[in-house]
């Protein structure tokens, strides 16, 4: 006879060692090397020998702590990866600042290079500038500030909100590329010459010409009164934002950020429901500036509204 038939003691264990095999096998297959290790752990458990009882028991505890690396191996290939943000701006001023479920990033000066790759949970990146903020939607982009002013915002993966002040939001996506207008000086009247008097002998001195307006940068309380007014565009108080956008344009009207308040004052109304007044005030804005900025967007509200 053998010894696990003789051995009292192998055959009370021999039950609880063989009873491991079906335990690893009611486990969820891993993939690649976690897997092969599994299937060549449930072989060597089926053909485990049960000679003597030290055997039985270093067996056991064997393959228990392979049921535990096994559990580990499981564990970590269900962890949720999280989202990575990448900044790369040699010679550019900035920072970074993390939260719970979001990275805001502050530039100050320079250019900074942004790539963020998004993991299992949901994370949000705010690049802060000193005119506004920018708003990733899962992107890699570009921004460039000189002199405290945002200059230059570039994309090419996915998609950004660019907010500022005294401007409309503008949506970006892949390939799209976004600068501020630039301003042109106005034109001087042209100088008419004196009218000589056919009858009179000495000719009639013509009224004395005005010089042209000397432009003047805009004071920062109309860049504060726009500002509001974006804000109420912005929270949907299209009503006040629209009343607010006329007050700018009367109060301001050679303000180099009436151009903005024109057009926005289109689109308000537009959205608003009000399309006669909406195409009125872009026709309004492409008399005032043919060359402006934003021609094309106004350009297509004045035409729908004919």
């Amino acid at each position: 006879m053998t010894h696990d038939r003789d051995c009292a003691t192998c055959r009370d264990q021999a039950p609880e060692v063989s009873a491991l095999a079906p335990a690893l096998r009611s486990l969820p297959v891993p993939a690649g090397d976690a897997a092969r290790a599994r299937e060549r752990l449930l072989d060597a458990a089926a053909r485990l020998p049960t000679r003597r009882r030290s055997h039985l028991v270093t067996g056991g505890l064997a393959l228990a702590a392979a049921v535990a690396v096994v559990a580990v191996v499981l564990a970590k290939s269900h962890e949720p990866v999280a989202t990575q943000v990448f900044v790369q701006g040699a010679g550019a001023t900035w920072s970074r600042h993390f939260a719970r479920d979001a990275t805001l990033v502050r530039l100050d000066e320079g250019t900074l290079e942004l790539r963020v790759v998004h993991g299992a949970q949901e994370h949000h990146l705010v690049v802060s500038v000193p005119d506004g903020e920018i708003d990733d939607i899962g992107t890699t982009f570009q921004v460039e500030v000189v002199h405290g002013r945002t200059r230059a915002v570039a994309v090419r993966e996915g998609a950004v909100i660019v907010r500022l002040v005294g401007s409309a939001p503008v949506f970006l996506v892949a390939g799209e590329h976004w600068s501020p207008p630039v301003a042109t000086a106005p034109v001087p009247p042209p100088v008419v010459p004196p009218v000589l008097s056919p009858v009179a002998p000495a000719p009639i001195a013509a009224a004395p010409v005005a010089p042209p307006p000397v432009a003047r940068p805009p004071h920062a309380s109309t860049a504060g009164e726009l500002a509001a007014a974006v804000r109420l565009f912005d929270a949907g108080d299209l009503t006040a934002a629209v009343e607010a956008l006329r007050g700018f344009i009367v109060h301001h009207p050679d303000d180099p950020r009436t151009e903005d308040a024109y057009y926005l004052l289109a689109v308000a109304l537009d959205r608003s429901g009000d399309h006669a007044s909406a195409g009125a005030a872009a026709r309004t804005y492409l008399e005032r500036y043919p060359h402006g900025f934003r021609r094309g967007e106004a350009e297509s509200l004045a035409a729908r509204e004919r």
